[in-house]
């Protein structure tokens, strides 16, 4: 049975049209003087890529996931009255290493490949993702490319990854089409999200 004053209040904030809301991701801070112009700089490299039949990617890392029987959002089809059994708590164990996903994202094909790996979230695990994805997908589909578009943002393990801090990095890409651009977006001010904005560099 609920107690007086509790009841009391919830009446109370109904009654000022008071509901229990999750946050909302609106915020996204200001705008880059030459936001515009950096959009239409890598939508024209985009393009130009794509017209000449060499690959465009986007490249991400995601969230990283515990490994185990811990609880997970969504739901699984399984017999009636029978749901898998998982932790009561989500503490993580120290033996086993949480998953890293990282994506490589086709935009012509529209296709998309994941690597998942322990490896944290390093420049060295980004590149061989790179590589795995043009071994095993990028090359027998392009088959003629001679260049390579990375569209990513610019956290440090993406940009080196990409050659954005050192394109003459030994851990790039091995028998991927030369040389490789890479179109980055920049990171926000402290009071918002990220700018999807972007610059190129261009490894030799």
């Amino acid at each position: 049975m609920r107690s007086g004053p509790a009841v009391q209040v919830g009446e109370i904030l109904h009654g000022l049209d008071y509901t229990l809301q999750a946050n909302a991701k609106l915020l996204e801070g200001a705008e880059h003087p030459d936001r515009d112009a950096q959009f239409r700089h890598i939508n024209d490299k985009v393009r130009r890529f794509q017209h000449t039949g060499d690959p465009v990617i986007s490249v991400d890392t995601k969230k990283k996931e515990l490994v185990g029987p811990y609880k997970n959002g969504g739901t699984t089809w399984r017999p009636k009255g029978d749901p898998e059994e998982v932790g009561t708590y989500d503490f993580p164990d120290p033996s086993v290493p949480k998953a890293v996903p990282y994506g490589v994202y086709d935009l012509k094909r529209n296709e998309a490949w994941v690597s998942v790996g322990s490896d944290h979230d390093t420049a060295a695990f980004a590149v061989e993702t790179l590589r795995r994805w043009w071994r095993t997908v990028g090359s027998p589909a392009y088959p003629r490319a001679r260049r390579l578009l990375i569209c990513a943002d610019a956290g440090a393990p993406t940009a080196t990854a990409c050659g954005c801090g050192s394109p003459s990095s030994p851990g790039s890409p091995t028998r991927s089409p030369s040389p490789s651009t890479s179109a980055t977006s920049h990171p926000a001010p402290r009071s918002g999200t990220r700018w999807s904005t972007g610059s190129s560099q261009q490894s030799r």
